[in-house]
């Protein structure tokens, strides 16, 4: 005997994490903090709920992969409902010795902590490339001295982040 019952399958109703609108300053200086933010929605058939973390890159081309992990941030209590969104804004250091165009690339879910439909959308590189310019520190000690205190009163040092290759040149005046 041989029988066939038609059967249908349905995919379980999951959440699904996806990042848009990658916000970054125009430019930043090497080796110091810049604020960014971007925005985590939910495209899934269920709420997103527990906890997760987020990572940000920062990328020498428009693709993901192979790019430099800025910060890791973990966010615990989320309830994202179906179409729900939420925003993040963190402080990031920028590395000290990179200069140029690089884009900033978000990761969701980067621990793989849901469950989702779609576990391959949860990275999205910033569509504006951010610009990382050289910086110069100068510290001088002691901070103040006196009119008498001789030639050799004080130290200077100078700090150098971005571009090595090329000479720099620096020039103090009274």
């Amino acid at each position: 005997n041989v029988a066939s019952v038609p059967t249908t399958v349905k995919q379980a109703p999951l959440p699904n994490l996806q990042v848009s609108d990658i916000s970054a300053p125009v430019s930043g200086l090497a080796g110091r903090s810049v604020q960014l933010s971007w925005t985590i929605t939910n495209t899934g058939n269920l709420a997103a709920s527990g906890s997760w973390s987020e990572q940000v890159f920062l990328s020498g081309d428009t693709v993901a992969g192979a790019d430099t992990l800025l910060g890791t941030f973990y966010y615990s209590s989320n309830s994202l409902a179906p179409g729900a969104s939420v925003t993040r804004t963190e402080q990031v250091t920028l590395p000290g010795f990179i200069t140029g165009d690089r884009w900033v690339v978000v990761r969701t879910d980067a621990g793989n902590a849901l469950v989702e439909l779609n576990e391959a959308d949860n990275t999205t590189v910033d569509n504006v490339a951010f610009n990382v310019e050289a910086a110069l520190t100068l510290a001088i000690t002691p901070t103040s001295v006196g009119e008498t205190a001789g030639a050799n009163a004080a130290t200077a040092t100078v700090t150098r982040a971005g571009e090595t290759t090329s000479v720099l040149e620096v020039f103090l005046s009274s």
